[in-house]
C-alpha cells in the first residue's frame, strides 16, 4: 500500500459531524476518510469545533485556536430555517417565552446569533412550561429540537413559519445566513485558510422548511460560483438507489444520508484537497 498523505480538515457545522445515533465509523467524515485512503492515498485527520451559538467567523477563530488545519469545511446548517419564523422563543426559568421576530421591523439589519444570545427585547406574547434543558451548554439544540405544539389541530411551528414567510422573513433568514458566510469568507482570506462549503442537509419536517431549504440551495448555486468558492450542495432527499437519506423525524440524516454526503464530498472535494496538498510541497 502506498504511503498516505495526511490532510488536516477542520469542520464547522452542527450535529452532523458527531450525530449521536450514528456509529462513529459511519459518520460522513469517517466514510470520506476511507474513500480518500482507498482512492487517493490521503488520510483525513479531522478537527471539529462546537460553539454552536456563535457566528461562523467566531467559530473559525475557536477552531484555529484549538487545532492546526490545512483547510476548513463549513457546513451551512439547515438550522437557518428557524430564523424565518414570525415568533421567536427563549427558555427562561422553566418557561418558554414567545416574542415577535427581533428583525421584523428592521429588515435591513442582520445579526440573528448576536440578537438571540442577548436579552430579547419587546413584550412576551405568551409562555409555556418546559422541562429542564440539558446540562451540556455546548450541545447543538437542533440535535434534540423542542417538539412542536398544536393549536386548533395545526402544528404551531408550521403556522409560525407560514406567518413568517408572509411577512418576508424567509428572505431575511437567507440574507442573514449569507451575511454571516461573507464574514466567514473574509476571515478565512485574512488568515490564508482555504475553505470548502457544504450546503444545508435536506429537511422535510414542514413544507415551509423544505421550501426554504430549496430556496437557499438556489441562492447558493448562484452566489458561490460568482465568488469562485469550492462547494457541494445536497439537493436530493434520496440517494442514488432512491432510498431516503433522512430519519423519520424529517430533519436528521440516517446512515444512508451519511454515506450520501460522504460520496458527494468525495466527488466534489477531492480536487480541492489535492490542490492544497500540492501547494504544501
Amino acid at each position: 500500500m502506498p504511503d498516505l498523505r495526511e490532510f488536516r480538515l477542520g469542520i464547522i457545522g452542527g450535529c452532523l459531524s458527531h450525530q449521536s445515533d450514528i456509529s462513529h465509523s459511519r459518520l460522513f467524515h469517517r466514510q470520506l476518510d476511507r474513500m480518500l485512503q482507498g482512492g487517493q492515498s490521503i488520510r483525513l485527520k479531522v478537527a471539529i469545533t462546537r460553539h454552536f451559538d456563535r457566528d461562523y467567523s467566531e467559530r473559525l477563530d475557536a477552531l484555529l485556536g484549538e487545532s492546526d488545519v490545512d483547510g476548513v469545511l463549513l457546513h451551512l446548517r439547515v438550522v437557518f430555517v428557524a430564523k424565518s419564523a414570525l415568533l421567536v422563543n427563549r427558555l427562561e426559568n422553566g418557561k418558554r417565552y414567545y416574542r415577535l421576530h427581533p428583525f421584523l421591523f428592521k429588515r435591513n439589519e442582520t445579526g440573528w446569533n448576536r440578537s438571540m444570545s442577548s436579552a430579547l427585547s419587546g413584550p412576551s406574547l405568551f409562555a409555556s412550561r418546559e422541562p429542564r434543558p440539558s446540562e451540556d451548554r455546548d450541545e447543538d439544540p437542533f440535535e434534540h429540537p423542542t417538539p412542536s405544539k398544536k393549536i386548533f389541530g395545526f402544528r404551531l411551528r408550521s403556522l409560525n413559519l407560514a406567518a413568517g414567510s408572509l411577512a418576508g422573513l424567509d428572505d431575511w433568514a437567507i440574507a442573514d445566513e449569507l451575511a454571516m458566510f461573507e464574514r466567514f469568507m473574509e476571515s478565512c482570506k485574512a488568515r490564508g485558510k482555504p475553505f470548502f462549503v457544504l450546503g444545508p442537509t435536506p429537511v422535510m419536517t414542514y413544507a415551509g422548511e423544505t421550501r426554504l431549504w430549496r430556496k437557499m440551495n438556489s441562492e447558493l448555486a448562484l452566489r458561490l460560483p460568482e465568488r469562485e468558492v469550492s462547494y457541494c450542495l445536497l439537493e436530493s432527499m434520496t440517494d442514488a438507489a432512491g432510498a431516503s437519506v433522512l430519519r423519520g423525524d424529517g430533519l436528521h440524516l440516517n446512515e444512508n444520508g451519511h454515506t450520501f454526503v460522504a460520496e458527494r464530498l468525495h466527488q466534489t472535494m477531492t480536487p480541492w484537497i489535492q490542490q492544497i496538498l500540492v501547494a504544501k510541497k
